[in-house]
C-alpha cells in the first residue's frame, strides 16, 4: 500500500547508485534496527529489498517523499533502478499497474543471483577515493551481470551460506570493503566468472539498454519480429504441422547456439533431467506469442542474439 502523508525523507544518491542501495546506506547510518522505523512510516514495503524488481510500492513512496510528487515518476527511477532495462520487454500498462506486490519477471527465481546485491572490488576502491563511501551500482545489479564491465573483474556477493541473509539491503547496509563475506568471513563465490563473446555481448547490450533515453522497441514489435523469423503468425487457433516444426527447429537452434557454461552461469539447474528442454525457462513459443507475459530480458536477449545477432538488426514489424 502506498502511503500518502506529509512525511519526507532525504538522502544523497551518488552517481550510478541504486535507489534501494542508497536507502540501505541511509538506514545503516541511522540509529534504528528496523528499516520500517528509519523510514518513519513513509513505506511499509520493506521486505526482500533486492535490486531486480521492475516496479514496487517503495519506489512510489520514495518518489512521493523525496520529490513531493512533483518530479516525473519514470524520470525519477530511470537513473536509479533497472526500470530502463526492463521496459522494452514489459507488456503495455505493466509499469503503471497498481499492484501492491513487487513486479518481477516470470520465473525470476530460475536465474542465478536473482536476488543478490553485487559489487566490484575495484569500484569500491574508486568510490571510497572519490566519494568517501562505497555503494551499490545500478549496472552491477543487472541480471546475468557477473563481471564489472569497466574493470573486467568478477562481481562479488556474500557467500552462499549467507545468500538468504544478503538479498535484503536492510541487513547489508553498505557495500563490504573486503573481498570476503563480512558476516561469516568466508570468501565470496566467483564461480560465475565465465565470460565468452556471447556473455560479453549480453553484458554490453544490457548496459546499453539501461542507459538509453528513448524506448528502442516495444514488446509487441519484438514479438512480431520473432514471428516473422519463425514464419509463424500470431496464435489464432491450432498450429499446423509445418508451423510446429519451424518453431521446434528454432528452439533446437537456440539451445545449441550458446556454450553450456553460459547456460550454467545464468540459470539454476539448466540441465534438469525432468525438463524436455535444455533450459526450461528459455522457450521461444512463450516469448513469441504471449504479449501479456513479462519474461526476463535475458530470455529475450538470448533469442535476439540467436535470431538477429544484435538489437540493431531487429526488423521492427508493427
Amino acid at each position: 500500500m502506498m502511503i500518502e502523508n506529509s512525511a519526507t525523507i532525504n538522502f544523497d544518491i551518488l552517481p550510478g547508485e541504486h535507489l534501494l542501495g542508497a536507502l540501505g546506506r541511509f538506514h545503516h547510518l541511522s540509529s534504528y534496527r528496523l528499516m520500517s522505523k528509519s523510514l518513519g512510516g513513509i513505506s511499509f514495503d520493506t521486505r526482500s529489498l533486492c535490486p531486480q524488481a521492475f516496479n514496487r510500492t517503495i519506489f512510489k513512496d520514495l518518489h512521493f517523499s523525496m520529490t513531493n510528487g512533483e518530479a516525473d515518476y519514470f524520470s525519477f527511477l530511470q537513473p536509479r533502478t533497472l526500470v530502463n532495462f526492463y521496459r522494452p520487454f514489459s507488456p503495455d500498462g505493466l509499469f503503471s499497474s497498481k499492484t501492491p506486490t513487487p513486479i518481477f519477471p516470470r520465473s525470476n527465481s530460475d536465474f542465478n543471483r536473482s536476488k543478490n546485491w553485487q559489487w566490484c572490488p575495484s569500484c569500491v576502491s574508486e568510490d571510497i577515493s572519490y566519494f568517501g563511501v562505497p555503494y551499490f551500482h545500478v549496472e552491477h545489479q543487472l541480471p546475468a551481470m557477473f563481471h564489472c564491465y569497466k574493470h573486467k573483474r568478477p562481481l562479488l556477493i556474500r557467500c552462499n551460506d549467507c545468500i538468504s541473509y544478503c538479498s535484503n539491503v536492510e541487513f547489508i547496509g553498505v557495500v563490504p570493503t573486503q573481498g570476503s563475506c563480512n558476516k561469516c568471513f568466508e570468501n565470496t563465490d566467483e564461480k560465475y566468472a565465465f565470460l565468452d563473446d556471447d556473455m560479453e555481448w549480453l553484458n554490453r547490450t544490457s548496459i546499453k539498454l539501461l542507459s538509453l533515453d528513448e524506448l528502442p522497441f516495444k514488446l509487441t514489435q519484438l514479438q512480431s519480429a520473432y514471428q516473422h523469423f519463425l514464419g509463424v503468425g500470431p496464435i489464432n487457433g491450432q498450429r499446423t504441422v509445418a508451423e510446429r516444426k519451424r518453431t521446434k527447429k528454432a528452439q533446437v537452434k537456440l539451445e545449441n547456439a550458446f556454450s553450456p557454461k553460459l547456460f550454467s552461469a545464468i540459470f539454476k539447474n539448466p540441465y534438469d533431467v525432468l525438463s524436455k528442454r535444455v533450459v526450461n525457462t528459455l522457450h521461444i513459443p512463450t516469448a513469441s506469442f504471449h504479449p501479456n507475459y513479462f519474461l526476463s530480458p535475458i530470455i529475450h536477449l538470448l533469442i535476439i542474439r540467436m535470431m538477429f545477432g544484435d538489437i540493431e538488426n531487429i526488423p521492427l514489424i508493427n
